[in-house]
């Protein structure tokens, strides 16, 4: 962790990045605007730069502070995957001291691809920037609210800011709005072993709620499907939050009204961000194994034998 540069092979995805953003844009028609043909001019431009500094024994993007994007290669399907970071001025690449990370989840834009995405990454810090704080951007394939392979990135993105940078294991928080909020209420009420915090805004935890109420549709998912939806949404792993010892205070209401009519005893009450001391870790994968067994089994929260037995 906090080491100097690896070798050239594994800072290669840093270079690799930007051909694939252009190349994706090509190939599948992510070229909205005018300025998109600029921006991958740029992309190729730095792409090239950082291929020439790997050869030359160079990565100087990774003691740069202030935006900077970084790559890693998926362990999924063997692909470049970008994320975004934001480096505080006050890093020192030779200190000890580590700081606190925040994950900030991106809300949904149907044009934001790879090419739209490194930009913003490259030029802005982003709707949050605390101090002594490094902010972590992920992608997250899309606007796929950071699920399946989106949510295997957010993990892959981590880990490898981890290898390059000195975080506080401690204090890892995730955030996010919008979309970027339910991703957020996801990996809180999934993963809430792995945050200190966690500050959703606005973002949906229920789908057959969300597609009722604001996107107006009549639902009649088959029994897969709905199997499907308890696998990510929050309201069935409240459970989890059974050793928190703060309760959320945000907006979304399905989840408010599964905290108030719970069975387990309530925490104190405190306002945002929500903050977990100990806790049972949800394992999604796992579940989705089970809920597709259970083809009979009605929308209910889990048992707690069944909950022991997904998350070990």
């Amino acid at each position: 962790e906090g080491q100097p540069p690896s070798p050239v092979s594994y800072l290669a995805p840093d270079a690799e990045i930007f051909y694939r953003a252009v190349d994706q844009a090509l190939r599948y028609g992510g070229m909205y605007d005018e300025r998109d043909i600029r921006t991958a001019d740029k992309l190729l431009a730095e792409g090239m730069s950082r291929a020439q500094a790997l050869l030359a024994g160079e990565a100087p993007w990774t003691t740069q502070t202030g935006p900077v994007v970084r790559g890693f290669r998926s362990r999924l399907d063997g692909t470049v995957q970008p994320y975004g970071l934001v480096i505080p001025a006050s890093y020192s690449f030779n200190g000890s001291r580590r700081l606190r990370c925040d994950l900030w989840f991106h809300g949904r834009g149907e044009k934001v691809l790879e090419l739209q995405f490194l930009q913003q990454r490259m030029t802005q810090t982003g709707p949050i920037n605390p101090p002594e704080t490094i902010v972590l951007h992920p992608f997250g394939r899309y606007s796929n609210a950071f699920k399946f392979a989106g949510e295997v990135d957010v993990f892959e993105a981590l880990d490898h800011a981890r290898e390059q940078y000195r975080i506080d294991e401690s204090r890892i928080a995730v955030r996010g709005f919008s979309m970027g909020g339910a991703g957020c209420w996801h990996f809180a009420v999934h993963y809430p072993d792995r945050w200190f915090a966690a500050t959703p805004g606005a973002g949906f935890s229920e789908t057959p709620e969300f597609l009722r109420t604001f996107q107006g549709e009549s639902l009649s998912p088959p029994w897969y499907e709905e199997s499907l939806w308890r696998m990510y949404d929050c309201p069935p792993w409240v459970d989890n939050r059974r050793t928190s010892w703060r309760r959320p205070s945000g907006k979304t209401a399905s989840m408010s009204w599964r905290w108030s009519t719970s069975s387990v005893p309530k925490p104190p009450t405190s306002s945002i961000p929500i903050r977990w001391r100990r806790s049972k870790p949800g394992w999604p994968a796992s579940r989705i194994l089970r809920a597709c067994r259970c083809r009979g089994e009605s929308a209910s929260t889990p048992s707690r034998s069944a909950t022991t037995s997904a998350t070990g």
